[in-house]
């Protein structure tokens, strides 16, 4: 692992761009930790979008409690070191066959599940699609955990069609994304005592 010296920035929440959706309940947790700590962990974000990759949460919680300066950490995405990895779908007490079909024959991307076929048109509507299905596992009893690899595999994302969603002003359901970095990020809170 490379040690890179990474400065902290200290920039309104309102000008970061999100790609992926927030969890109510997560959201919930980190507002009462920034208000118990008066400390935030920064929020990773592309230098050249402003695109968040690592801290929705964060951002979202800093907005309702009207933090006017957080701090990130600014770099830049399409730097080889910083790599896009999906999430794998652990669920519990399923014994499905399923697996997802890069090309099919319904015009779009699909994840087989026994024989059926649950599709989108692009990455995005499949992703989403995939989200609906997990909520309603989850309402029917079953224990699901996004992990690094054990489970179902989803599929892979790319930077620029990240990047192309968020510009559109649209979100991946939470979690879409995992962004490892090949160099240190310090992960310490910095309190924000002045910009409440």
């Amino acid at each position: 692992m490379i040690v890179v010296s990474i400065m902290i920035e200290y920039i309104d929440p309102n000008n970061l761009i999100s790609h992926e959706d927030i969890e109510v309940y997560n959201l919930e947790k980190i507002i009462n930790c920034i208000r118990k700590y008066k400390a935030i962990q920064p929020v990773i974000v592309d230098e050249n979008t402003f695109i968040i990759l690592d801290g929705h949460h964060r951002t979202k919680a800093s907005k309702i409690l009207g933090i006017r300066k957080i701090p990130v950490y600014m770099v830049d995405y399409f730097d080889n070191r910083i790599k896009v990895n999906s999430f794998a779908l652990n669920i519990s007490n399923l014994n499905l066959a399923i697996r997802f079909i890069e090309d099919s024959t319904d015009g779009g991307l699909c994840l087989k599940i026994i024989n059926k076929n649950i599709c989108g048109k692009t990455l995005y509507n499949l992703y989403w699609k995939i989200n609906s299905i997990q909520s309603y596992l989850k309402y029917l009893g079953f224990k699901i955990v996004k992990t690094n690899e054990d489970g179902i595999l989803l599929p892979k994302l790319e930077k620029d069609y990240i990047v192309d969603i968020a510009k559109k002003g649209l979100r991946f359901p939470p979690r879409t994304t995992r962004h490892t970095y090949d160099f240190i990020i310090p992960r310490n809170r910095i309190t924000i005592n002045e910009f409440l």
